[in-house]
């Protein structure tokens, strides 16, 4: 089962590049599908290397999701991003995958089992470090007692 944060934002980000660090854990980030839509590749690329940057030790893998946009994943492989998601199977899909093949760059065409979304979170670093690692959630014990009391 594959898992992945979206990310928004560089807030969001340094959180997930963070928590990847504490916790010793690998992560995977990606643009939110569509998040293209309203900003650019350039954007989320310089949120990535700024937060690789402040978090060196954390293992975390970035996606740009281009969703169904030949454009958007041509434009994606021609600045070397290292991972480009492209969900539509068209005309297009064959000469993207083999553009890919010839960079270096991983090119996904399926889809996340497992989103976390930093927008639907109130309090994102400890949600993102739960969803990350559910081991860490304080366990609750319940303790019940019986009185044998006499009568």
């Amino acid at each position: 089962m594959s898992k992945e944060l979206h990310v928004h934002n560089l807030e969001h980000a340094r959180i997930a590049f963070k928590a990847a660090q504490e916790l010793k854990i690998p992560v995977t980030l990606s643009t939110p599908p569509n998040a293209l839509a309203y900003s650019s590749i350039d954007y989320f690329k310089e949120i990535f290397r700024i937060a690789r940057c402040e978090y060196p030790d954390a293992q975390a893998t970035c996606i740009i999701d281009c969703s169904g946009y030949p454009g958007m994943a041509m434009y994606a492989l021609r600045q070397r991003i290292s991972h480009v998601r492209y969900l539509d199977d068209n005309k297009y899909t064959q000469q993207l995958q083999s553009m890919a093949q010839q960079n270096g760059t991983v090119f996904l065409t399926e889809s996340p089992d497992n989103i976390f979304n930093f927008l639907d979170q109130k309090n994102p670093r400890e949600a993102c470090h739960s969803w990350l690692y559910p081991a860490l959630l304080p366990k609750v014990v319940l303790c019940c007692s019986v009185s044998s009391q006499g009568k």
